[in-house]
């Protein structure tokens, strides 16, 4: 999350109209970290292992459930026990972008039941502003209020993408702000590689802030925060002592899982940049 004021998240949270924003901003001031943690994993096992072991150290959990080779509703209903247990929030990477009565059932109903678990989602803007229209109208009938009004659902918009020669820039990113700032109720904010933030009640998740880092054959690019996390494509995240510098993926993700001091310095450092950074970064996304 960014925003230029460096207004403490408990303040935040008391003046948000969103309940989940509330509970974002409670999250990361009670655990003094504002990690989102990207688990790309492929198998129930994986997810549940980091959700269980990081959990503690994360504000959210971001996951793209449909890589998921032997998703099961148990998969869904564990992942759910294992928020509320280590209190962070879940956020399905979606990036719905379709025309507005498919998504709506897509996130409402199918095979994936979004709507039950994913405190947060995602769209694009490619299909006009009309998806975020819809996906709004969904979150606000009484039905779905009644489910989940207390707890609370939000979207994220796709403003700007890490790709090489991504079309996510100039009229789709100032097309996105303008659909936040007509659902504020139930846009939460942003996904971008940049503050996008217009005041303390919008919410950036940016990947990450400073420096280009690596981009992986696919032509995604990361950045790091500064000073103290290094994000790679293929770990969870690597601690600038280089820890577990120069190790495969999955023994970086066993180590950093099994380790506590890893664990903790995970969120530490994250929240550290924060404090220090001249950008008020917040939010930092860190890939598996």
């Amino acid at each position: 999350m960014s925003s230029k004021s460096h207004i403490p998240y408990s303040v935040r949270a008391s003046r948000h109209g969103n309940p989940l924003a509330k509970r974002l901003f409670q999250i990361a001031e009670e655990k003094k970290s504002n990690v989102v943690l990207s688990a790309d994993v492929t198998t129930t096992k994986e997810l549940l292992d980091l959700a269980d072991r990081l959990g503690p150290y994360i504000t959210v959990l971001k996951t793209h459930i449909d890589i998921l080779t032997d998703l099961t509703p148990s998969t869904l209903s564990s992942l759910s026990s294992l928020a509320t247990k280590h209190r962070f929030l879940l956020f399905e990477d979606r990036k719905f972008v379709d025309i507005g009565s498919t998504v709506q059932k897509q996130y409402h109903g199918g095979s994936l039941r979004i709507s039950e678990w994913a405190h947060i989602v995602n769209c694009a803007m490619l299909a006009g502003p009309g998806i975020v229209d819809a996906l709004a109208q969904t979150a606000s009938s009484p039905a779905f209020q009644t489910a989940y009004g207390a707890e609370g659902r939000a979207l994220l918009i796709l403003a700007e993408m890490t790709s090489q020669g991504s079309m996510a820039t100039g009229a789709h990113t100032e097309l996105s702000v303008r659909a936040a700032r007509k659902h504020r109720g139930f846009v939460l904010g942003f996904v971008a590689t940049r503050a996008l933030a217009m005041g303390e009640q919008d919410v950036s998740v940016l990947k990450n802030v400073e420096e280009w880092g690596n981009h992986n054959d696919l032509s995604s690019c990361w950045r790091w925060s500064f000073p103290a996390i290094k994000v790679h494509n293929s770990s969870v995240v690597t601690p600038r002592s280089h820890e577990f510098e120069g190790q495969p993926a999955s023994q970086r993700n066993n180590e950093l899982a099994n380790s506590q001091s890893a664990r903790k310095n995970m969120g530490n450092y994250g929240w550290h940049s924060w404090k220090m950074s001249e950008d008020s970064m917040e939010i930092v996304l860190l890939p598996t």
